[in-house]
């Protein structure tokens, strides 16, 4: 959940829809690493002692509409900051489901050392017992803390996409709602709302899908 302070607005961070490199065409911060450690890029460092999940955030900053609004009134934000961010306007970008997924399953077979180095862990098996799993409520506590991050992320990542943009009475809460398919355009016509945004630039594209190679 990026908050832009400059910028005046927050970003509703749904996974996989390129949050990164928005991230970086906001802040002007140019590597992924140095904005995964960022604290206002949803990882807050006021919460890192605290239960998360008192909240039921979700990992990796990855913050609902509903979540936004609970953390709003928690106790972590000054009386200045609270009223600073609750008049941010909030958008968020969706993406079409399917490819959604696939840059998941692609993030999961690069990154996620439970994945990483099981080559017969192909698509159709990913996905059989990813969906077994969630659909079925699996007790995840019980499994190894490796296993357990990994099924953790990937519920993350298989939700709907509308969870993060409904408010408490199933109505779209987020200000804007933008395709990630039509970035560029979505992107100047969000401009024209906040007019904090900064000009967009079509270099920045961190995470590409087009850099990623299945094993």
């Amino acid at each position: 959940m990026p908050i832009y302070e400059k910028a005046q607005c927050i970003e509703i961070s749904i996974p996989k829809t390129g949050t990164t490199s928005r991230y970086s065409l906001i802040t002007g911060v140019p590597k992924s690493l140095d904005i995964s450690r960022g604290a206002n890029y949803g990882r807050c460092d006021s919460l890192e002692s605290t239960r998360l999940d008192l909240y039921n955030f979700f990992v990796h900053g990855h913050f609902t509409y509903i979540q936004l609004q609970k953390w709003l009134k928690t106790t972590f934000l000054t009386d200045k900051q609270r009223e600073a961010y609750s008049a941010f306007p909030t958008f968020c970008f969706v993406r079409n489901p399917y490819d959604r997924y696939i840059s998941f399953w692609y993030h999961c077979r690069r990154q996620n050392p439970y994945l990483k180095y099981d080559f017969d862990y192909g698509f159709d098996k990913f996905t059989d017992q990813l969906f077994f799993a969630y659909n079925n409520n699996m007790d995840i506590d019980h499994l190894q803390p490796i296993e357990r991050e990994f099924y953790k992320e990937c519920f993350v990542n298989i939700g709907t996409q509308s969870e993060f943009i409904l408010d408490q009475n199933n109505n779209i809460g987020v200000d804007f709602v933008l395709r990630l398919e039509n970035l560029e355009t979505e992107y100047n016509n969000l401009r024209e709302h906040i007019s904090h945004l900064p000009p967009f630039d079509p270099s920045i594209h961190l995470n590409k899908s087009a850099n990623r190679v299945d094993s």
